[in-house]
């Protein structure tokens, strides 16, 4: 069976609409995904960004109430501070997922690792705050 020129360029012409309109709805849905987190859109480095803000502020104000020298003679941040903190917590979290970067988490296993930094910071404050009393 011999299909003709016209029926050859018509069915090219709908394979190309099919694959515009596929690029088209994945390029949509990435746009609209791009803040939930179970989206191959999300953007990682958002991960633990709320936890990390919110301990990062308590433990500063735990230095400041007990005169926590977090600075050095010209005002440079010490090797322990609450930024190294809660980098070297994210560190624990990426170890426990076998990732390099937040980018190497698994999609499903997301929501987890945010818990696992969660409930980490929560029990280093906790101990923080026992040393300075």
């Amino acid at each position: 069976m011999e299909i003709t020129k016209e029926e050859v360029s018509r069915m090219i012409k709908e394979a190309i609409e099919q694959d515009r309109k596929k690029r088209l709805d994945e390029s949509v849905n990435q746009i609209v995904d791009a803040s939930d987190i179970d989206s191959p859109a999300y953007n990682t480095s958002r991960l633990f960004n709320g936890v990390r803000t919110e301990y990062k502020r308590k433990i500063m104000s735990l230095f400041h109430t007990r005169n926590y020298e977090y600075l050095g003679p010209h005002d440079e941040e010490l090797n322990f501070n609450a930024y190294c903190i809660m980098d070297s917590i994210r560190e624990l979290v990426l170890i426990g997922f076998n990732a390099k970067s937040n980018n190497g988490i698994p999609i499903n296993r997301r929501r987890e690792a945010q818990e696992h930094y969660k409930k980490i910071a929560e029990e280093v404050y906790q101990m923080l705050k026992k040393t300075f009393e």
